[in-house]
């Protein structure tokens, strides 16, 4: 039996990419179909694998997502009101798009910092009462 990181072995056939008879049924031990066939191509198919999210306060539109294994992905753009997303991180580590070779299921974890905001402090004096007020703007 063949093993490749991150696909399941379906067989050999006598055509390539799982085309033509297959030669047994994915137990080695079973016997051949054919004798007289001279080249045997095995059968690999990508797994597929499973990133659960973790918004930590977050909203998202859901919290998992399928990709497969060899293939691009592009990972899902939570949303915090206040916060700016910072990205993904798996442990310690930034996780980005790109191509799946991981061969097993992950969990990614959201990192957040709070909005920064500029603004005017004024005092207001009315009588015996002080009033602080903060303007807000953006930056």
């Amino acid at each position: 039996m063949i093993d490749y990181i991150g696909y399941t072995f379906n067989g050999w056939y006598t055509e390539p990419n799982g085309q033509g008879d297959r030669l047994y049924n994915n137990n080695p031990s079973s016997p051949w179909i054919y004798t007289d066939v001279d080249t045997a191509y095995a059968y690999l198919t990508p797994n597929e694998y499973t990133i659960t999210y973790v918004p930590n306060g977050g909203t998202i539109t859901s919290t998992e997502q399928t990709v497969v294994y060899d293939e691009s992905y592009t990972l899902y753009v939570p949303e915090k009101s206040g916060y700016t997303f910072l990205g993904w991180y798996l442990n310690d580590n930034l996780f980005s798009n790109g191509i799946w070779k991981i061969d097993s299921n992950i969990t990614l974890t959201a990192k957040w910092e709070p909005n920064k905001y500029k603004g005017t402090l004024s005092h207001i004096s009315t009588g015996l009462h002080f009033y602080y007020q903060l303007d807000k703007n953006d930056g």
